[in-house]
């Protein structure tokens, strides 16, 4: 069955009684079990970044363990979601050059160690609104995991993964989009053809009437929809192309006309029979441990 769940830990070391039932739950079901770790080096870890990865992975090791030891057969999934001290607030920070390492060091331990993926934190930054500083995180964080071999993209998420903004999910397309061309390289497959081009327009030829450049455009170079590269020093033109904006209008684009989704009355009857059939069962879950 389609079944999404995630589980958290409680930073460090502890996993709570209602999380163990509903993970014993879901493995007599044969349910696959993703565990979200998410430690704060300074809070629930010492400081050190390594200290923070090695409280990441023995939270994972230690559910896997537990799901094995039921099951020896259950799938496990994982994903490492750390954060830091912020000094100035006393609060948890997603996004900034610490956590990227914590998260990797604890993907590449499982992929190179385990032969398993691990998913990282790339998705969780803080700024609350979508602008320059969504844009600064997302960007560095995507592409610092990119490069080390782990790539991973979430759409849209601000404010600390609890925040999902239509204007910041265009933008975000549009840094993966940029991401994504840079993975791809240059190649070297028109090496020879490059060659040939050049020399037929020869010194001082230009490429930007040619037939060549009309048919290859597409091919070869980005076009982002909200991060315009602007050849201008206007202010007035600067603000009016300002990418929050342009993306809001996207939105209000693609919202206008989008048909709007119903679910079928007969579905929609099924799914609250199932909610209730499931907040039934949690409640006498809570009973029990009560």
């Amino acid at each position: 069955p389609i079944f999404v769940n995630i589980h958290d830990t409680e930073p460090p070391l502890r996993l709570t009684r209602p999380e163990a039932a509903l993970i014993e739950k879901m493995v007599r079901c044969k349910l696959s079990i993703f565990i979200l770790p998410m430690p704060l080096a300074g809070i629930s870890s010492p400081v050190y970044p390594v200290a923070a990865a090695i409280v990441g992975a023995a939270e994972i090791l230690g559910v896997w363990t537990a799901v094995k030891a039921m099951d020896e057969n259950n799938p496990v999934e994982a994903s490492c979601v750390s954060g830091v001290l912020n000094p100035q607030s006393g609060a948890a920070s997603f996004a900034t050059p610490e956590t990227v390492m914590i998260d990797l060091a604890v993907a590449q331990l499982f992929r190179q160690r385990y032969g398993v993926p691990c998913g990282t934190g790339v998705g969780f930054i803080d700024a609350p609104v979508p602008g320059p500083l969504s844009m600064f995180e997302r960007t560095f964080k995507a592409m610092a995991s990119a490069l080390a071999g782990e790539p991973s993209f979430a759409a849209g998420l601000i404010g600390g993964g609890v925040v999902f903004s239509m204007e910041q999910a265009i933008i975000d397309l549009d840094i993966a989009m940029c991401q994504n061309r840079y993975a791809r390289g240059m190649g070297g497959d028109e090496f020879v053809d490059s060659l040939e081009l050049i020399r037929d327009r020869g010194i001082g030829g230009l490429f930007i009437d040619s037939d060549h450049t009309a048919k290859n455009f597409r091919n070869y170079l980005t076009f982002t929809r909200s991060v315009k590269n602007l050849k201008s020093t206007s202010v007035r033109e600067a603000v009016e192309n300002d990418p929050v904006n342009l993306a809001h209008k996207k939105c209000l684009e693609i919202l206008s006309s989008t048909p709007l989704y119903f679910i079928g009355e007969d579905k929609a009857t099924a799914i609250d029979e199932v909610v209730k059939a499931a907040e039934k069962g949690l409640s006498l879950i809570k009973g029990a441990m009560e």
